[in-house]
């Protein structure tokens, strides 16, 4: 329970109501999306006790939804104004529902969904980010619907001059990742040519490219061995990314100084994804010539007097172990290095419990390596 469950229907009630009135876009005043914001931030932050009322707000913005694609709806010429108003409140609805969407529903909405990209001849961020909240909350079970809807997802990757759009699509496959796991080796083809060309980019927008980065560790560890013939290119992107990020000098502006410490998070994020997909393979081969580079890397990171936040270090103090869990004596000299016993140490002196788990695990895998007891597939 929260503070605002007993007002929690009645305020759903009265926001709805304001949302169609008949002056929600008088004098340039946007009623309807500030009420349907709202709406979708009371739903997002709701508490357990809201399930009974959100199985109603469910159907009602499905029923508002279909409404909206027939002729002569409610608020004349509004339509595609309320189908992202509607989107944006349903995404964070079926998050909340998560597992007990059926399937008769899901393949409905997405049918809805998909009806207003072919009736508005374009893909809007809301439907995509509709689109993702379907996904987070069925699963597996949204796979028998990515052929319909991927070739409007893959356009608006593609659309990176809408970098609103761009970042909801990249988000969404992250997503998709997340939801299908293995299942979606098969979208790879579609997929990655795409997010590397966006990479590739020099005009793309630096945060978007952010997100990519972990989007791609996600794939990875989601499909293990389907993701070997791309490998290669990402593991190369990557150490072009962590050059890029010893070399920007951030000086006084707080922007680029965010956008540094932003890239390195996301390197070591994907790495760590990468190396868990490798390890589902059983095949090293290709990574086996960045280890160098990799740990070349941390130790740039590590350097002074450690000025990072204690998360990120725990993902660093994380990859080394998952890097001697997985290479074992193999790369007993780089984790002999001075940098990594004083690393793991100072994660160790952490109060939270998380932290010094995994300095004690990474610290075992290091004995293991380094006294050549650990055993590898190859």
């Amino acid at each position: 329970s929260g503070p605002l469950s007993i007002y929690f229907k009645n305020i759903l009630d009265a926001l709805w109501m304001n949302s169609f009135r008949a002056d929600a876009f008088a004098d340039g005043v946007n009623l309807a999306n500030s009420s349907l914001a709202t709406f979708a931030n009371m739903i997002q932050f709701s508490a357990a006790d809201a399930h009974t009322t959100l199985i109603q707000v469910f159907q009602l913005l499905g029923d508002e939804f279909a409404r909206t694609l027939q002729p002569g709806y409610r608020v004349p010429d509004k339509a595609s104004e309320y189908q992202g108003y509607l989107c944006s409140a349903m995404q964070p609805t079926f998050v909340k529902l998560s597992g007990r969407i059926t399937a008769e529903d899901l393949g409905n909405l997405v049918e809805l969904v998909l009806a207003s990209f072919k009736q508005r001849v374009a893909v809007y961020d809301e439907g995509v980010l509709a689109m993702s909240g379907l996904i987070m909350a069925s699963g597996r079970f949204f796979q028998p619907h990515m052929e319909k809807f991927g070739p409007y997802l893959v356009y608006a990757l593609k659309n990176t001059e809408d970098v609103t759009l761009c970042r909801v699509a990249v988000g969404c496959v992250g997503d998709i990742a997340r939801a299908l796991e293995e299942l979606v080796a098969g979208y790879l083809n579609q997929i990655m040519p795409v997010l590397m060309e966006i990479l590739r980019n020099t005009e793309t927008d630096r945060e978007l490219k952010l997100i990519i980065i972990t989007t791609l560790g996600d794939l990875g560890m989601a499909t293990g061995g389907a993701f070997l013939p791309y490998l290669h290119d990402v593991l190369e992107m990557l150490k072009s990314a962590a050059q890029l990020s010893v070399e920007l000098k951030a000086n006084d502006d707080p922007d680029l100084v965010w956008y540094v410490q932003r890239l390195k998070e996301s390197i070591i994020d994907a790495y760590v994804s990468l190396v868990y997909g490798v390890k589902v393979a059983q095949d090293t081969a290709i990574m086996d010539f960045y280890l160098p580079d990799i740990f070349k890397f941390i130790e740039y990171l590590c350097e002074g007097e450690l000025d990072i936040s204690q998360e990120f270090l725990k993902n660093i103090v994380g990859l080394i172990g998952d890097m001697g869990d997985l290479y074992g004596n193999r790369v007993k000299e780089l984790l002999m290095q001075p940098f990594v016993k004083r690393v793991v140490g100072i994660l160790d002196k952490a109060t939270n419990r998380e932290c010094k788990h995994v300095a004690a695990w990474t610290s075992n895998i290091i004995k293991k390596a380094i006294a050549c007891l650990h055993n590898t597939f190859l």
